[in-house]
């Protein structure tokens, strides 16, 4: 509980409240890891972010240049335009982060969106993909930006900021492979069912999915920017 008095003395409080918060984190086994505020929501949404990542990374090549009918040197460059994207976003969502937090937030708060955001990106992308090749490009660039973007805030700077690094990295990582798995698995049976508009509507589904799943975190992040604002705390912990 914070106590009235000048800035410099809440900040004080704030700074030892932080780290009494954050060292028992470190000092958690696996199972007490889970039981962590979000821990569930944010491991849920790894896994279909992670299904979505995998199944771009692995299968547009092969859609641009079977599908579009493109060389497979187009095919190679095009593909890399994902990866430039979640580099880009990775930076972009990492700023608009550390400005939420700044309010009160947590990094979190950026992530839903971004992944609620890739679903219409996903539609648009399915019909322009086979117009003009800027378009196309444009289009993959913004797909990695929104998906690998979030998924770069959701493996490095969650944990970091929930307190237990290496416990929640080893949890997210290791049950996010369900998702990276079932990508594999899931897209060429799709695509060889029902084409790759269905493939498409596939990306969409997991991307909103994926959101959906921070959905409570971010209602919950929402209220402490609204307490900030109200009570002008430097930071609202969990």
């Amino acid at each position: 509980m914070l106590l009235p008095g000048p800035p410099s003395l809440r900040k004080r409080q704030l700074q030892h409240i932080s780290h009494e918060a954050a060292e028992p984190a470190k000092n958690l086994s696996w199972f007490q890891v889970w039981l962590l505020p979000g821990v569930i929501g944010y491991t849920l949404a790894n896994v279909f972010l992670r299904f979505v990542s995998y199944a771009v990374f692995f299968w547009l090549p092969l859609y641009i240049s079977e599908a579009l009918n493109e060389t497979v040197g187009i095919a190679d460059l095009m593909s890399s335009l994902f990866d430039a994207g979640g580099a880009v976003g990775g930076v972009t969502l990492g700023l608009i982060a550390d400005l939420v937090t700044r309010q009160g937030g947590s990094k979190s708060m950026v992530i839903m969106p971004s992944l609620l955001a890739a679903v219409p990106a996903f539609y648009v992308y399915s019909f322009v993909s086979n117009g003009v090749l800027a378009f196309n490009c444009v289009m993959t660039f913004v797909c990695g930006m929104l998906i690998n973007g979030s998924y770069n805030i959701l493996v490095s700077a969650i944990p970091a900021e929930i307190g237990a690094l290496s416990q929640l990295r080893g949890i997210m990582d290791g049950v996010g492979g369900i998702g990276s798995a079932a990508a594999g698995v899931a897209v060429a049976w799709i695509s060889n069912n029902w084409g790759w508009g269905a493939v498409f509507y596939l990306l969409m589904s997991t991307s909103f999915i994926s959101g959906s799943m921070l959905l409570q975190i971010w209602i919950q992040d929402a209220i402490r920017c609204k307490k900030h604002r109200k009570f002008g705390y430097t930071k609202v912990l969990r």
